[in-house]
């Protein structure tokens, strides 16, 4: 993905142009100039390895979580890169209603939204949670038995002091959970069956029945 980045970054200084006026620009030095007024630092920054760095520098690989969230910055630009794709389909002849391109990015962005909450919620529990023994992992016992048991999302370890973040490391698990918990949250459904322990994933919900609410 950062490689994806850093030549997007260079095509966008040399070779994209762009319209101005109601004319295409084409000259070089245009494009460079226009690029480095409209986000072009922001866009170096978030294809910046930081979290390739930071494994590199010993007692700081627990926040590299922290140094990936640098290219979320590129999701500033989504908008942009769902209007030229429908564009290419009109270059191509391709006709899209209004009605149809509107609910395909409301779709998009409903499941990004989801998508995005779900990882928060479950980043809570993996690293700022991480010697809590009861989360909403840990007490989500599909399987039955005491909370922080085998039985649940997750186990607390005593005598590392602990939980081991996903039973099994089935980290695909602990996301499919996530999802289920945005979803129903979002769409007002609660089912109640995960719902937060701590003060700051309690926190978090409000914060995800806020957006659903807007949406």
């Amino acid at each position: 993905i950062d490689i994806f980045f850093i030549v997007d970054v260079y095509f966008r200084y040399t070779r994209f142009a762009f319209v101005y006026n109601g004319t295409v620009v084409i000259n070089r030095n245009s494009i460079a100039r226009h690029y480095r007024k409209n986000g072009m630092l922001l866009d170096v920054f978030s294809c910046l390895p930081l979290d390739v760095i930071v494994l590199l520098i010993p007692g700081l690989k627990d926040s590299v979580f922290l140094f990936r969230l640098v290219h979320l910055i590129r999701v500033r630009r989504l908008p942009s890169y769902l209007n030229h794709i429908e564009g290419y389909l009109n270059g191509w002849n391709i006709r899209v209603s209004a009605a149809m391109s509107l609910l395909s990015k409301t779709f998009f962005y409903y499941v990004l939204v989801n998508h995005l909450c779900a990882c928060i919620w479950f980043l809570i529990h993996r690293y700022l949670e991480r010697n809590i023994k009861y989360t909403w992992a840990t007490t989500d016992c599909v399987e039955g038995g005491d909370d922080a048991g085998e039985g649940c999302l997750a186990t607390w370890d005593d005598e590392m002091g602990q939980h081991n973040i996903c039973n099994n490391g089935y980290v695909t698990n602990c996301y499919i959970r996530s999802i289920y918990f945005v979803i129903t949250t979002i769409s007002t459904v609660g089912y109640g069956d995960i719902a937060p322990v701590t003060e700051i994933e309690t926190i978090w919900e409000n914060i995800v029945v806020m957006i659903g609410a807007c949406l």
